[in-house]
């Protein structure tokens, strides 16, 4: 009997995928010039230097099945496991692909063209007294708006701190310009730099018998009213006339009204901050200035910027030298002088205290510290009272 094989149906077996293996370049551009160093003459001044900043052609390898990189001229060009090369030098380089059973490669062109040098400020260095004096104040107006910020007081009658300031609203204390007198209001302001002692310009100076009223900052409202009793023009070291004024209290003030510190004189806190020009005519042209504030008559909380001091011989008459700011948060807090704003001081920021380095159409309190602690004593001075000067002996100099 004739037997029959049924054979089974044919089947089709895939054959392995194809899996090409290739390898590309692609330019790439990048600049690789950026460095943030000091200059070796502004150590206080973290600048950006780009010295020949670049563009570069690399090369980012496109392939598949690739298990390692390799650069045939690691001189010239090296290449990371993403196949990324990166520049080395101008020239041609053979990358390598290693497959599980080939290796690719191709020759690349990496090369740099171009090339700028320029300096762009970047910030002080950290751990110097210009940096502490900038980020003291900068933080505080750190995206605040002069809209929503209004003078120290709400009211004057009766006298009323404002809570929508930007130097009362982040801690700084200001009792020691927070003040009023019966003279003149808010005009001709005056500056507590002892609990007794206070200090102004002589062209508008306060007469004694005016009674001055401090405010205190804690939203308590409460007032420490206290009369000048006597005032005393000082002068220059060389006897020749200045525009500072002294005067003294028929008491201490109240323990929370605050009083304002200083600076020590220019040969000492100049190597502190060598930004800041301290000439006998003019002051350096600096790209980046130290923020000072600056109350008006209105008690607005403005700032100028620092540039140097100036000192015009034989007198040794100290002057500030300052600008309005253009730039940043600060330059909405531009001051604009007008009459009644002598006196005002510009003040540094330090740890939330006032440091007075001078007044608007006045003195530069440093270099007049001699002739001010005499004046304490002169005008009556029974706890001995002197004038606080910052230390600074924590901070790097020249």
């Amino acid at each position: 009997m004739a037997v029959t094989i049924n054979y089974s149906p044919s089947r089709i077996i895939n054959p392995i995928p194809v899996q090409t293996f290739g390898i590309t370049q692609t330019p790439i551009q990048t600049n690789i010039g950026g460095t943030s160093a000091p200059l070796p003459n502004e150590r206080d001044r973290q600048m950006e230097q780009i010295t020949n900043a670049q563009q570069i052609l690399e090369a980012q390898i496109n392939t598949s099945l690739v298990s390692r990189f390799r650069s045939a001229q690691s001189s010239i060009a090296t290449v990371d496991q993403t196949g990324r090369v990166s520049y080395v030098s101008n020239g041609q380089v053979r990358i390598l692909a290693d497959g599980s059973t080939a290796t690719f490669s191709i020759l690349c062109d990496v090369s740099s063209t171009g090339g700028v040098s320029t300096k762009v400020f970047v910030d002080y260095l950290p751990g110097w007294l210009s940096y502490k004096f900038a980020h003291d104040l900068d933080a505080k107006i750190a995206g605040t708006t002069r809209s929503i910020n209004g003078p120290a007081f709400s009211s004057w009658s009766p006298i009323t701190r404002n809570p929508l300031n930007w130097a009362t609203q982040s801690g700084v204390d200001i009792t020691p310009i927070m003040a009023l007198n019966s003279m003149s209001g808010a005009r001709d302001q005056i500056t507590l730099f002892s609990p007794r002692h206070a200090v102004g310009c002589n062209h508008n100076r306060l007469s004694p018998g005016t009674w001055v009223q401090f405010v205190a900052q804690d939203g308590t409202n409460r007032i420490c009213q206290r009369t000048i009793t006597a005032t005393l023009n000082i002068t220059y070291p060389l006897g020749t006339f200045s525009d500072g004024q002294v005067y003294v209290l028929d008491s201490d003030v109240d323990s929370y009204i605050g009083y304002a510190t200083v600076l020590p004189t220019h040969p000492v806190y100049s190597p502190h901050l060598p930004s800041v020009g301290i000439t006998g005519i003019s002051a350096a042209d600096l790209t980046c200035y130290l923020p000072m504030f600056v109350q008006d008559q209105r008690k607005i909380s403005n700032i100028q910027e620092w540039i140097g001091d100036s000192n015009v011989p034989p007198n040794e008459s100290w002057s500030a030298m300052t600008q309005a700011p253009t730039t940043g948060d600060r330059a909405q807090y531009a001051l604009i002088v007008v009459g009644g704003d002598s006196g005002s001081p510009r003040c540094l920021l330090y740890n939330n205290r006032l440091v007075v380095h001078s007044f608007l159409s006045g003195i530069v309190m440093s270099e007049m510290a001699g002739q001010i602690n005499a004046a304490f004593n002169t005008l009556g001075n029974p706890n001995g009272y002197q004038l606080d000067v910052v230390n600074l002996n924590a901070f790097p100099t020249l």
